[in-house]
């Protein structure tokens, strides 16, 4: 199976039904959630989250650690409604806070 050159690749990203430019896509996605997630939280505690995925009304939220995702999970019945208040977060139901596998 040939290789593709650097030009291919990066004139694929360019197209979002290609599989780097969904890749990418997805990601730009959850970095543009983690940021509008972390607006609401305090600044000491905000760089401790990171959005995973929004999937059937479910919001994914990855933790430092289990001590930061207790205190989200303690914090996540006032964090809802602002949440929802916001477009990319509307159909949001339920937040279900992970520790996350390793630090990002």
């Amino acid at each position: 199976m040939p290789l593709a050159n650097i030009d291919q690749i990066l004139k694929d990203r360019q197209s979002r039904r290609s599989t780097l430019g969904r890749l990418v896509t997805s990601a730009e996605e959850r970095a543009a959630w983690t940021g509008q997630l972390r607006a609401l939280l305090p600044a000491d505690e905000a760089g401790h989250y990171a959005v995973a995925s929004i999937r059937a009304g479910r919001l994914t939220i990855h933790a430092k650690s289990a001590s930061w995702a207790t205190r989200l999970r303690f914090r996540a019945p006032e964090l809802l409604p602002l949440l929802q208040a916001l477009q990319d977060f509307a159909e949001v139901r339920d937040i279900h806070v992970r520790t996350a596998a390793r630090p990002w």
